[in-house]
């Protein structure tokens, strides 16, 4: 999975940033620095920022910050309506926090941007056993909706559509 940069928010009720993980191949950081996310941003220069529910959740609170000019520097992929869309059979789909338990019941948003990482590598395989007119089908129905501009844009070239 190249040029990714996975990205979790912990937010108060609120919608108060408490900390911010992300993770770009053995990299990682947690912070609740908006610096820090551009500094790690700017390093790694990745394509892509994936996140499970990014762009209802966590896209919608960074673009209250200053790094909002800088959001469209990068393809936004969200999990979560690809998951949905790839494994329809599963009941629910939020991500499988093993981590947590009843002494350790906080979100670790490093540990979920690995999840989502894990995940969007389930959703890459389970997208290439579809058949190639499937995969048609699907990029020309959804391609042009928000959660899915960046799961489709990750396989254009792949599709033959570049």
């Amino acid at each position: 999975m190249y040029e990714i940069v996975y990205l979790d928010i912990e937010a108060s009720l609120d919608g108060i940033i408490k900390e911010i993980g992300l993770v770009y191949e053995t990299d990682s950081l947690k912070t609740s620095s908006i610096e820090q996310v551009k500094e790690f941003l700017t390093v790694h220069s990745p394509k892509y920022i994936a996140g499970h529910n990014i762009v209802k959740f966590d896209k919608v609170l960074l673009e209250q910050t200053s790094i909002k000019s800088e959001l469209e520097k990068y393809i936004i992929i969200d999990t979560l309506p690809a998951s949905l869309l790839l494994f329809n059979e599963k009941t629910f789909h939020n991500l499988p926090k093993k981590y947590k338990n009843e002494d350790n019941f906080y979100n670790n948003p490093v540990e979920d941007s690995k999840l989502t990482r894990v995940l969007f590598e389930k959703i890459v395989k389970k997208f290439r056993t579809i058949p190639k007119k499937q995969q048609i089908i699907f990029y020309s129905l959804l391609n042009q909706k928000d959660e899915f501009i960046g799961f489709f844009s990750y396989f254009e070239k792949e599709l033959g559509l570049q």
